[in-house]
């Protein structure tokens, strides 16, 4: 009898003890303007460590509010210092956030050609201009100082569309739902973006400088969350975010 008991129970342990331990992967909250440097950064980080990443792409604000919910990611790349910075305070990080790098807006369409200045959004032909929504997006934020600046507030009521994210503002200029919007640096000089349309930096002392911050989320893969962002503060990982920037 105690033979016909162990055979089964060796057999499942056999069965238990052959199977391979759970992949690890590495959840990355990103910011929608640093989507396409997310993605190299990312594939160039498992090609090289063997540890696969899952990208969740959104608007800083919603991410933040995710992450304070409950959700369960591992690093959170925000496109400021103001929502990781949040997190820290409501102890839902390992620490203070680090800056990674500073962002630079641009005025970008692809329905016009000769875009030249910032004073070009009070033509006459400008009607719509596309702005991510500045409650949940620091480009937004920085958007709105800029129009604050070069529009009247009736000029503003009149022209301005809001998108929820920086991600969405992208496809209004793509598929010219918008006259121009303003959007990232980071976005036009991607290899998706790069030959589409027209875009200007703005003069930077029109908005506040985009300190864009990370943080490692607290749960339980906090060692290898620390190592990727290590790495995407290191000389690789900043090779290849410098290269968006030119």
């Amino acid at each position: 009898m105690n033979r016909l008991f162990t055979l089964p129970f060796i057999i499942l342990l056999l069965l238990f003890g052959c199977q391979k331990p759970q992949e690890k992967v590495l959840r990355i909250a990103v910011s929608a303007n640093m989507a396409f440097v997310m993605k190299e950064l990312s594939n160039t980080y498992t090609e090289k460590y063997g540890i696969p990443c899952e990208l969740i792409i959104g608007s800083s604000g919603k991410l933040s509010h995710q992450i304070n919910n409950g959700a369960p990611y591992d690093v959170f790349i925000s496109a400021d210092m103001k929502y990781p910075t949040l997190l820290y305070e409501q102890d839902r990080t390992t620490s203070s956030p680090k800056i990674y790098t500073y962002g630079t807006l641009v005025l970008w369409s692809t329905k016009h050609d000769d875009l030249n200045e910032i004073n070009m959004l009070n033509n006459t032909k400008i009607e719509k201009i596309g702005v991510a929504n500045p409650k949940t997006a620091p480009y937004g934020i920085a958007a709105m100082s800029v129009c604050a600046d070069a529009l009247s507030k009736s000029t503003i009521k009149d022209k301005i569309v809001f998108g929820e994210s920086i991600s969405q503002i992208n496809q209004y200029i793509v598929n010219q739902a918008v006259d121009v919007g303003f959007t990232s640096l980071f976005i036009v000089n991607s290899e998706a973006m790069k030959n589409k349309g027209h875009w200007i930096k703005v003069n930077p002392s029109l908005y506040r400088p985009i300190a864009q911050g990370g943080v490692v989320i607290k749960n339980n893969q906090e060692e290898i969350a620390e190592e990727f962002l290590n790495w995407m503060l290191n000389d690789e990982g900043q090779k290849i975010i410098n290269g968006y920037k030119e």
